[in-house]
């Protein structure tokens, strides 16, 4: 609220912080819609594509690499025994090789998709070359091109049907975003 009694400098501070109350909103505004149009880009190829799932995975990780500002982004999926990396964003065709060697694998410990579906939390590794790391992720890493990331468990229902990982070129937390 404005009074009469307020002087220039507390006019000129009110108007700073309306201005930024304003950037924020409009920024929040711009993150709803996209996601909203991520949510609505997926959900016509899935009416589209009924019986064919990959289109959904490449939409998926190009929605989640796009969300999250990354460079790279992998959709994994689960048995509850296996995962394997459907979909992928990014990656160089030197990395996307890599990866469809590595793939499908067990389901273990070992990779951040599988911590993430094991544990079903979000699984964050701010530098690969931390010494608790796993050394197949700290490899991945530094063939794929990535030196942090994170990783989230995908969720139908109850069950955890996968993960999807977007990561970065630097060490930026993702999460901040």
């Amino acid at each position: 609220m404005i009074s009469r009694r307020m002087t220039k400098a507390q006019l000129v501070a009110r108007v700073a912080q309306l201005e930024a109350e304003l950037e924020k909103t409009g920024a929040e505004r711009t993150e709803a819609l996209d996601q909203q149009t991520a949510t609505a880009e997926i959900l016509r190829v899935i009416a589209i594509s009924p019986t064919d799932i990959q289109p959904v995975f490449d939409t998926i990780a190009r929605s989640a690499g796009r969300l999250c500002h990354a460079a790279f982004a992998g959709v994994f999926v689960t048995d509850g025994r296996m995962i394997d990396l459907p979909a992928n964003y990014g990656t160089s065709p030197e990395g996307l090789a890599a990866a469809r060697e590595w793939y499908p694998r067990p389901l273990d410990m070992e990779t951040t998709a599988g911590v993430a579906i094991l544990t079903r939390s979000v699984v964050h590794v701010p530098d690969i070359e931390e010494p608790s790391v796993s050394e197949w992720v700290r490899r991945a890493g530094r063939l794929i091109g990535f030196p942090s990331m994170i990783t989230v468990p995908m969720l139908r229902e109850s069950e955890v049907v996968g993960a999807i990982s977007p990561t970065r070129w630097g060490l930026i937390d993702i999460i901040a975003v």
